[in-house]
């Protein structure tokens, strides 16, 4: 009777193990990432057209992509030091590893980026200079190309000119046409370098179709103030 009475005692559960869960943090919105990498694009733009500026786009492009390299070798060189080790720093080679090419990527288009806006800067630079130096003068000019026996040369033809000017008082005449065996921007940046000094110019007279052979030919100087 006792064991009809007795209540059979509950049985407890069997005990699971424990769920282990890795926190992952939320990833940033689109607009943050885009924000973060307009303004890493930014950043690379400013130092790589600093670098490019006084290295050259070959050389600014091979002085960052050799830095970032040093760092994925170091990288790689740390990952083989530390296979089989329990080291917390292997789970965040994959981490670091991803950016940094990321941010090799990000450096080529910035070089790209940076280089175009270098050549912009080249081109609107030399056109100022031309325009300033043209204004000195007292000269309008359009380029075009001569040539007798000796080679083809660069040259300006005199389009106007101002009376009075430095052109026109060293003896340089409409339609006449100054040439010079040597680029364009060298003959502009020779002018500007000796200003205050004479200058020796070759003018050649009847030369707009392009052949010196007949045409009369002297020396002028001229002297930019």
């Amino acid at each position: 009777m006792n064991d009809s009475l007795t209540a059979a005692a509950p049985q407890s559960p069997a005990l699971k193990e424990p769920v282990v869960a890795t926190v992952v943090r939320r990833g940033p919105s689109p607009w943050q990432f885009g924000l973060k990498a307009l303004l890493g694009l930014m950043a690379v733009c400013c130092v790589q057209f600093a670098m490019m500026r006084y290295l050259g786009a070959p050389g600014g492009l091979g002085v960052s992509l050799g830095i970032c390299g040093v760092a994925f070798a170091c990288m790689m060189f740390t990952a083989v030091c530390l296979i089989g080790s329990r080291s917390p720093l292997m789970e965040k080679l994959d981490y670091y590893g991803i950016r940094l090419v990321l941010a090799m990527v990000v450096l080529f288009l910035g070089t790209l980026f940076a280089g175009g806006g270098t050549a912009a800067w080249y081109v609107a630079s030399e056109m100022q200079l031309a325009v300033l130096l043209e204004t000195d003068l007292g000269i309008r000019t359009r380029s075009i190309q001569v040539y007798d026996k000796k080679g083809t040369y660069n040259a300006l033809h005199v389009m106007a000119i101002s009376s009075g000017g430095v052109a026109d008082r060293a003896g340089i005449r409409k339609g006449e046409v100054i040439y010079f065996d040597e680029t364009q921007s060298s003959f502009y940046h020779r002018l500007a370098e000796n200003r205050g000094k004479p200058v020796d110019v070759n003018v050649a007279i009847g030369a707009t179709s392009g052949s010196l052979d007949s045409c009369p030919k002297r020396a002028v100087t001229i002297t930019l103030p």
